[in-house]
């Protein structure tokens, strides 16, 4: 079972409880971490490549083998697209929305997780998510959620995991944490 928790920053749209996360928690379960990794290796990989036509894409849409039930949190991968030019009225054209890549920057852009909460898990404010979306426009984000999440799989089949959290901005060399990121952890279970 894929489970999924989190701390809520804001509410990014109220009408829908839509909220923008301050951190994600991931359990450390080997399969669940390498699942998710390599989901957010392929959408990192079409995003840079330029094959990403969606606006949005669920893992279990991606990754045939993923079956998520109600009791699973989702995981979806979103971006910004550009429309394509309106064909002329009364014209029949199937829409593909494609992304654009944005140019080459040595800043990126700010790693954004929204979600849905299930339930609150304490009183500290963990929520158990119903559904976690990674978003933005930089690929560079989603390459080193991946890159993390597969590195804490092979700790965790090692062995060598541990009793504390592991976070992303304090894992990933190079990583620069910004102040709109979200934290990314793996948690013991």
């Amino acid at each position: 079972m894929l489970l999924i928790h989190g701390y809520q920053r804001s509410v990014a749209d109220p009408q829908v409880q839509l909220l923008t996360m301050g951190e994600i928690r991931f359990p450390a379960a080997a399969r669940e971490l390498r699942l998710v990794g390599e989901f957010l290796s392929r959408m990192a990989d079409d995003l840079e490549s330029g094959r990403f036509c969606h606006t949005h894409i669920h893992i279990g849409t991606s990754m045939k083998q993923v079956k998520i039930t109600d009791q699973d949190t989702d995981v979806i991968v979103s971006v910004p697209f550009k429309s394509p030019p309106r064909p002329p009225l009364g014209t029949a054209v199937p829409v593909r929305v494609h992304f654009v890549p944005p140019p080459p920057t040595t800043s990126r852009g700010a790693l954004t997780v929204r979600g849905y909460k299930r339930r609150a898990v304490n009183r500290d404010g963990l929520l158990e998510m119903k559904e976690v979306t990674f978003g933005g426009t930089d690929p560079r984000n989603i390459r080193a959620v991946s890159d993390f999440l597969l590195r804490m799989a092979e700790e965790v089949e090692a062995g060598a995991f541990g009793d504390l959290p592991r976070y992303l901005h304090a894992s990933v060399v190079g990583w620069t944490a910004q102040a709109d990121d979200a934290k990314i952890a793996v948690v013991p279970g």
